[in-house]
């Protein structure tokens, strides 16, 4: 049986959200090596974001064809959030590359990826 394409979406946004959060860990533990643990993950990084975008586009054609599916429509606010932070660790990883030099955005992508661990950390609670 196929992967349901909602959770296909939360599997890749999560890997990707994991990988980043491996670069960050990496950078913390050696911050003069920085340039070298992003080219390490960058290939990664590209195929999961791809992946993800392969996704995203299949929910964006379906939904034009056939209107919001239920899946989205039924979904919690916790789990629409959490979507959106993967989308906004996306945009925030490219933001980074596009000017790599700038240590802003390599702090605003931090701060990004802890925002979204703080609400799958709630998400969590409320489940157990």
């Amino acid at each position: 049986m196929a992967e349901a394409i909602n959770k296909a979406l939360l599997r890749t946004g999560y890997n990707l959200h994991i990988e980043f959060e491996k670069i960050i860990a990496e950078i913390e533990k050696n911050q003069q090596q920085w340039a070298e643990i992003i080219e390490q993950h960058f290939d990664k990084c590209q195929y999961l974001i791809k992946e993800y975008h392969k996704v995203a586009f299949e929910i964006t054609t379906h939904t034009k064809q056939n209107g919001i599916p239920d899946y989205l429509k039924n979904s919690s606010s916790e789990m629409l959030e959490i979507m959106d932070n993967f989308n906004d660790e996306i945009l925030d990883y490219d933001n980074f590359l596009d000017n790599i030099h700038h240590p802003k955005n390599l702090i605003i992508l931090i701060h990004q990826v802890n925002k979204t661990n703080n609400l799958l950390r709630k998400l969590k609670n409320k489940i157990h």
